[in-house]
Order: C-alpha cells, then sequence, then structure tokens
C-alpha cells in the first residue's frame, strides 16, 4: 500500500520538537504542502457525445469549451469525504467499553470554482445536462431529442466482441440504445502533487459524477456594478482510492510533465524558458527588427490545440492521455482507460 505515492523522507533520527530543536538541520522540516491540484476528465455524459452530431454548431462549441476548462482552468475541489468509523459496545450493563465495528467512505459533493466566460459556456451545458436527464416542465428524460432519434437502433458500446457475420474476425459490439444512468455520469481523476510537481501525494477517482445545478442566478445583476462571475460548480459522485489508481495518477503525471510531450497536456514549469506569444512573434535580423503583429493566420493551430472550431485529439505518444471530444478511445495498459462507454 502507498507504493505508488510519494514516499515522506525518514525522519527517525531526529528529535524534532522533543526537548532541544536543532534549527540547523533544515532536512527535518519536510512538511507537505497544498496547493497542486489536477482533474482529468476520463469521460463524459454517453448521450452529450452521441448527440453532438445532430446539434447545433453553438452548443457543440459549448460542449467543447466546458470540457476543455474543467480540465485547463482548473485551480482546485473540495469535498473528499473523510474516512469515518462508527462503533459497537462491550458493555455489563454498568460500564460500556467502544470498538471499531464499521468503517465507511461516503459518497459526496464535490464543489469546484471557475470564473464564468463571456457566452456563459458553464451555465450553459449544466443547463443542456440537467434539462436532458429530465425536462424541467414535463420530467421525462428525452437527451434533448436524441431518445427518439435513436429509438430502434444499435450503437457501438467500444467493446469488442465476435463479428456474427463473419465468426473469424472481431468488431465492435452493437447494442440497441438504452437510456440510463449510465448515459449520464462524467468520471474524472483528480490527483494532488508535492512542490515539484513530480510526485503524485494523493489520487482519487471520482465516479457516477453528475453536475447538480446551472446557476442561471448569474443573471441576477445590478446596473453599474461591474465585475466578474465566479460560480460554484457541484457535482454529486462517488470517491474511490487505491494502489491501482494512484498508479495511474502518476503514470499520467509523468507523462504530462515529459519534455518530449509536444501537446497541450503537458504542463510547463519553467517560466524562466517559456516562449510567450508576443516575443516569439518578433523577428530580429542584422540591423534591423520586425514584427508579425496581428496578422496571424486564424486557422493556425495554438497552444491549446484548437483548430477551426474543433478540439483536436491530446495525443501523448500513443499512450496516455488521449482526450477527444465527440469519440470513444482508449489507451494503452500502462494508463487508465480514457474511453466514453
Amino acid at each position: 500500500m502507498f507504493d505508488n505515492l510519494k514516499s515522506p523522507r525518514q525522519i527517525l533520527q531526529y528529535n524534532l520538537f522533543k526537548g532541544v530543536t536543532d534549527w540547523t538541520n533544515f532536512k527535518q522540516f519536510d512538511y507537505y504542502e497544498k496547493g497542486y491540484p489536477f482533474l482529468l476528465v476520463l469521460r463524459y455524459p454517453k448521450f452529450i457525445e452521441l448527440n453532438l452530431q445532430y446539434e447545433s454548431p453553438a452548443t457543440v462549441k459549448v460542449v467543447q469549451n466546458y470540457l476543455h476548462i474543467l480540465e485547463h482552468e482548473f485551480i482546485g475541489l473540495e469535498g473528499i469525504e473523510n474516512i469515518t468509523s462508527a462503533n459497537g459496545e462491550f458493555t455489563n450493563g454498568i460500564k460500556t467499553v467502544n470498538y471499531i465495528n464499521k468503517v465507511e467512505q461516503a459518497a459526496g459533493t464535490f464543489t469546484m470554482e471557475f470564473r464564468e466566460r463571456a457566452g456563459m459556456p458553464i451555465t450553459k451545458f449544466n443547463k443542456y445536462f440537467l434539462t436532458g436527464v429530465k425536462d424541467s416542465e414535463t420530467q421525462v428524460k428525452h437527451y434533448h431529442g436524441l431518445i427518439d432519434r435513436l429509438r430502434g437502433t444499435t450503437v457501438g458500446n467500444g467493446v469488442q466482441g465476435p463479428n456474427l457475420s463473419n465468426p473469424t474476425a472481431t468488431a465492435e459490439t452493437q447494442l440497441e440504445f438504452e437510456p440510463g444512468v449510465d448515459k449520464e455520469v462524467f468520471t474524472f481523476l483528480y490527483f494532488v502533487t508535492d512542490n515539484t510537481m513530480s510526485k503524485v501525494e494523493a489520487a482519487h477517482l471520482i465516479c457516477g459524477a453528475q453536475p447538480t445545478q446551472a446557476e442561471l442566478s448569474i443573471a441576477d445583476q445590478k446596473k453599474g456594478e461591474i465585475d466578474n462571475a465566479t460560480l460554484s460548480c457541484q457535482f454529486q459522485g462517488i470517491c474511490l482510492s487505491n494502489d491501482f489508481i494512484d498508479q495511474k495518477a502518476q503514470a499520467c503525471l509523468d507523462i504530462m510533465r515529459d519534455p518530449t510531450n509536444g501537446t497541450s497536456s503537458r504542463v510547463l514549469v519553467n517560466s524562466t524558458k517559456f516562449a510567450y506569444r508576443e516575443a516569439s512573434r518578433i523577428k530580429a535580423e542584422g540591423t534591423t527588427y520586425t514584427s508579425m503583429g496581428e496578422n496571424v493566420n486564424s486557422a493556425t493551430i495554438n497552444s491549446y490545440g484548437l483548430s477551426g472550431g474543433t478540439l483536436d485529439s491530446m495525443k501523448v505518444n500513443g499512450t496516455v492521455e488521449e482526450h477527444s471530444i465527440g469519440t470513444s478511445k482508449a489507451v494503452s495498459s500502462n494508463a487508465i482507460t480514457l474511453s466514453n462507454e
């Protein structure tokens, strides 16, 4: 247990605060520092993925931006439930001794804060999700028309199985589309690192996650009160942690910090070597210098992988972190499977 997390420094040789403290030996003061959290979206609701091909470009853009914001503007999470215990008792009718007879970690509500953007992609996505799961007027599950479109049809479930038309081959299993909670949940990998951002301190797999509200109250405003809007996005779900999840979190972090990773999943930590966009536009030759100014081709892929209004798959050497919008993908066995099934 704990083999895949950062190992604590050995401190048995120090007196610490017992008696005289050796203030000249700083190796003993190796305290945990908070403030280095990451969130990876491993899965988003299947009904939304399937519906993208039928939706307007405006709705598709809302979905893409929302998923991108969840990972790339994530600054922290609250709501990880503690492991708690309940007691049984031994008694002779006069005295009672308690003992632990139950240990559990309850499902909870997770809160993440984001600053809403112009066009309100966060608010719009949450409204789209909630009203697709249950219409606020009729309480009918309709997935914004997807259930009617796919009634009586089959869709691939991402599982390889026998191909009935060709017994010697395999093909993606085709199943009749069935609405249900399994089509309505996110899966997140949440982990925190040490202050070198190279070792995982703790990791949690958040399953069955669903946003619980769309903050339409963002429209409550008064003339002249100018400010940005911060949203407290709440998700309900169950939090899981074990050695296997720790291993996958460390594998993802290793690739995010890999210097050869040329995708937007890479985390850059050394600002002294960062090629700022405006500085990179400067062209200095001989005794003259020029700048590209604002004459940039709008179709050029920027540092976030966006081109022509689509979100490119974030591939990391064919292994971890294939985050594809609207498609189902899986990665190799040395990483968490990032599929949307």
